[in-house]
């Protein structure tokens, strides 16, 4: 009578085979998708950039606004105008004293986990 299958043997090496490409695999799927978060991170910051631009000349009758203003007038998405979207938080600070008029704004993008290789949502703040 003969048996019909796989042996023992035969199913450990497919094991070990795809657990090499799964080694070399996973860094590189990691990597990309840090790459990924730090440029849609630039990509939301030209946004809030040229959304400040945009407020101070029109509904902000010459000053610089929040996150929340900016969303609140259509000017950023939801999602960056809550402060966070791809593994980055977003802050804007405007840079004048209290009582006088904002000149400047500067705005952050950080990464919500940096530095650890394995978890990290990006390589870089802004």
């Amino acid at each position: 009578m003969k048996q019909k299958g796989f042996s023992l043997i035969e199913l450990l090496i497919v094991v070990v085979i795809i657990g090499i490409i799964s080694a070399i695999a996973v860094p590189n799927l990691i990597a990309a998708r840090r790459s990924a978060n730090d440029a849609a991170a630039l990509t939301s910051m030209r946004v809030i950039s040229s959304g400040e631009q945009t407020f101070q000349s029109s509904a902000g009758n010459g000053n610089y606004g929040t996150l929340a203003q900016l969303r609140t007038a259509d000017i950023v998405d939801e999602v960056v105008g809550a402060g966070a979207k791809s593994g980055y938080n977003f802050t804007i600070v405007a840079t004048a004293p209290v009582g006088i008029n904002p000149a400047v704004f500067d705005a952050y993008g950080i990464a919500a986990v940096f530095g650890n290789a394995a978890t990290s949502t990006g390589n870089r703040n802004f």
